[in-house]
């Protein structure tokens, strides 16, 4: 059973898709005493986002946003980051990775490894999370599987919130979800994708090396069209010795996070979610 709220937020969110403008209404803007900085993050611009008098000694979390490689940027998730970094007690880089089809893969992979590295430079590997969403969490993954086979020092813990694993969509056939046009998805794949093959690991992680991965949290709605898949990726890591938590929520659409505090079932995942990242923040720098 969802609450009143949620499908209240649901109904009007798919109205809104006939009317974008009005998609403004639903989404609370951030609390005023959180504060964005615009930083060059090893070549790809960014947001630093602190919330009150937040300092970095707790570590940090690398932010990469969703909008399936084709949209979205720091601006457009400041609300759902300024509360994750409220849950996780611990600031974010936003970064405004380079979108798809004026730069197609691996455009967005490359600016999230300059803003990894620029990041970890900073604080130290170990002090810092992964973190996204949607097309940001698949990216986020893909990050993790790319740092690990070039030897490099990997991150406290990722998550991959509704995370796009498998940009071929082989399973998605026939799938219901009110928010998500599987042919549109599937065409913003391609745009990304360019003339790399769709099971390539770096864009598509469910078809890479699952050994040697760091601890994972991954949520997926249940009647998300990317729910399968990413269940898929999380037995799969578990199987091969990653430390995995992953939530399927009932009735939950994709990244139903974003849906703000107004809504029970998003302030909760977005409190276990900052949770989990402020734990391993803090289980790394004990």
């Amino acid at each position: 059973m969802v609450s009143p709220e949620y499908a209240a937020a649901l109904a009007a969110l798919v109205s809104g898709i006939q009317r974008p403008a009005e998609l403004a209404r639903l989404f609370p803007r951030p609390a005023p005493d959180v504060a964005w900085t615009a930083v060059d993050a090893g070549g790809a611009p960014a947001e630093w986002v602190t919330a009150g008098d937040m300092g970095e000694d707790g570590g940090a979390f690398l932010y990469l946003h969703g909008g399936g490689y084709t949209e979205g940027s720091p601006a457009s998730h400041r609300e759902l980051v300024s509360r994750l970094v409220r849950h996780a007690g611990a600031p974010a880089l936003s970064v405004d990775y380079r979108l798809a089809p004026q730069h197609p893969y691996p455009a967005a992979l490359d600016d999230a490894i300059g803003a990894w590295t620029w990041l970890s430079g900073r604080l130290g590997p170990d002090r810092v999370a992964i973190v996204g969403d949607s097309a940001g969490g698949g990216l986020a993954l893909a990050l993790a599987m790319w740092l690990r086979d070039h030897g490099r020092p990997g991150p406290a813990m990722v998550a991959a919130l509704c995370p796009w694993t498998d940009l071929s969509l082989a399973d998605a056939e026939g799938a219901q979800d009110p928010l998500i046009d599987v042919s549109a998805l599937r065409e913003r794949g391609r745009s990304y994708l360019g003339d790399a093959d769709p099971r390539t690991p770096y864009a598509s992680p469910l078809h890479g090396r699952m050994e040697g991965l760091p601890p994972l949290f991954l949520h997926a709605g249940d009647c998300d069209v990317l729910k399968d898949d990413a269940a898929r990726f999380a037995a799969r890591a578990a199987a091969a010795g990653a430390a995995v938590e992953f939530e399927a929520w009932p009735g939950m659409t994709h990244v139903w996070h974003a849906l703000g505090d107004v809504v029970p079932e998003a302030r909760d995942a977005t409190r276990r979610a900052g949770a989990a990242i402020g734990a391993a923040l803090r289980r790394a720098a004990a």
